[in-house]
Parts: structure tokens; sequence; C-alpha cells
């Protein structure tokens, strides 16, 4: 076989492995996506998943850091990109085992918390979690900017409620709020309009 050849069953290969993944996007464009959502300080070492298309996720990169990066799901014009602090891996998981379950909504929402009170799904003191929402013609890979886009970052803290935090059960764009108030996943939403926190203080 010569070199030629041999060239061309390497690239075959690796296009058979890129499939059986489920990545339709370069490695650097997944990185790109999923770091996005998080704050600059993590984004270098922190672990990068994917998702297959069978949908569960695989690994992109290993990371150093306590952050988990998730990458838009390929397919449609809408972008969203998640980061969690690790120690909200065990209730994460879950969620996405349950979905692929068929468990939707308020009935997967109640039966991790029922996993949670069981003892079943550890939870952190406190933990947070980075999104970013958009539409993918508006993410800019190099820059990781992306223009009308929406940041929403939730603190979790565990049974925490609206007296004890004296924070406001009503969504408040720019502004904190409580969700899930006294459940095993209360957590303070935080959502704005912008590419960064930065651009809230011009």
């Amino acid at each position: 076989m010569n070199s030629i050849s041999k060239l061309l069953n390497l690239i075959l290969l690796a296009s058979i492995q890129f499939q059986l993944q489920g990545q339709e996007v370069p490695r650097d464009i997944l990185i790109a996506q999923a770091v996005a959502a998080a704050p600059e300080t993590f984004r270098d070492g922190a672990e990068v998943r994917a998702h297959k298309k069978d949908g569960g996720l695989w690994t992109v990169r290993e990371g150093n850091n306590e952050m988990i990066c998730i990458a838009d799901i390929p397919g449609d014009e809408r972008f969203a990109s998640a980061c969690y602090h690790v120690s909200l891996e065990s209730f994460m998981q879950r969620g996405r085992e349950l979905s692929e379950m068929g468990l939707k909504g308020m009935e997967r929402q109640e039966h991790r918390w029922r996993e949670v009170d069981e003892g079943k799904i550890s939870m952190p003191n406190a933990a947070m979690v980075y999104n970013l929402l958009g539409e993918v013609k508006n993410f800019d890979s190099t820059t990781l900017h992306m223009e009308e886009g929406t940041r929403v970052h939730a603190t979790y803290i565990p049974y925490a409620t609206v007296e004890s935090t004296g924070l406001s059960p009503e969504p408040n764009q720019g502004g904190p709020w409580i969700m899930f108030s006294g459940k095993p996943s209360a957590h303070i939403m935080f959502s704005f309009k912008g590419n960064s926190e930065k651009e809230q203080h011009k």
C-alpha cells in the first residue's frame, strides 16, 4: 500500500470515528461553544463534552479545574451551551438519565427531588451553573462573542427559600430571583442580555 492509500485510509477511519462519536462540528468549535458559557477564569481548564447522535455525551477535552461545559446541540438555529460546577454532576447526570427514560419537565424535577431527599443524589452546599443562549449564526467561535445573546446564571443553594434569602420568586431580568424555593434544587437566578458580565457595566 503506497503512502497516498495509507493517508486516504487514515482519513476514512477518522471520518468513521468522527460520525460514531456524533460530532458534526469540528473539535475546536465544540470547545469554543462550550466554554463560552463560563467566566473567562474557568475556560482554559474546563472539561468539555458534546452531544452524541444517540442522545448521550462524549468527552471532547479533559479538564483540570472544577468546571464541566457542554457544547450546543447541533441541528437547528438555536444555540445553548452550559457550564456547571463538578459538585452538581450527580444531579445533572441523573437528569440526563431520566430524560432518556422519557421523563420531562416537572415530572423529572420531582423524581430527582425525591432521590435527593432519599440520599441517592448528592448535592453541594452551593454551586454555580452558567448558560449562554442565542442563535448559532450570531456566535463567533474565535472571539466567543454571542451577538444579541442572553446569559442565564444560577447559584444552586439546596432548600433555600424566599424567606431565608429575601429573594422574590418572580423572574427579574437583570436582577436575582429564586426558583424552586424550598426544594432540593432551589437556586438563585440571574439573567441578562449581552455577551458578558463586563458589558453590563459599560
